[in-house]
Order: C-alpha cells, then structure tokens, then sequence
C-alpha cells in the first residue's frame, strides 16, 4: 500500500495522483473483466441464437413446401371421381 507523502496518495497533487483511487481502480478494472467476459459470452449466444433461427426458418420453408404440394395434391381430380372443391368436401361431412 501506498504511504503518505509517495506521490500516490493525492494529497501533493503529482503524478500517481488521479480521480481514482488505488481500491477504486482495482475495483474497476475487476468490473472491466467481468464487463468483457459478459460481452464475450453475450457474443456467442447471440451468435448460437442466430444459427437456431437460420435452422428454424429452412424447417418451416420444408414445412410450407410440403403443405404447398399437398394441397396441389388434394386439389387435382381423382380419375372416376366427381371433382368436388375442398369447401364443399367438408361440408358433405357435416350433414343436415
């Protein structure tokens, strides 16, 4: 630790002498570390979100297609059946 009259005590105004004290210091430049290993960790996550978002959104493209080609599926006749439109299908089910 630093005595009086070392010049870091602030009480002569010379170098070594700052805004901040040797405690204040050493607490701020722990928070600094913490600060960077939270921006560093944040960084990865954000990145590992990402990923999961590009996968999430090529599922749902898969997703989208396939219920594109079923229902172009559904929608053709069948040959030797009366083609009947989806909304009256359902209705038919419904009965009176």
């Amino acid at each position: 630790m630093h005595g009086a009259g070392d010049g870091h005590d602030g009480s002569d105004g010379t170098a070594g002498s700052d805004s901040l004290g040797d405690l204040t210091r050493a607490h701020a430049r722990r928070r600094l570390h913490e600060l960077r290993t939270e921006l560093s960790v944040g960084q990865v996550e954000l990145n590992e979100a990402e990923h999961r978002e590009r996968d999430l959104r090529e599922t749902l493209l898969r997703i989208s297609g396939a219920i594109q080609v079923l229902e172009e599926l559904l929608a053709e006749p069948v040959p030797g059946h009366a083609a009947t439109p989806p909304e009256e299908r359902l209705l038919e089910g419904a009965g009176p």
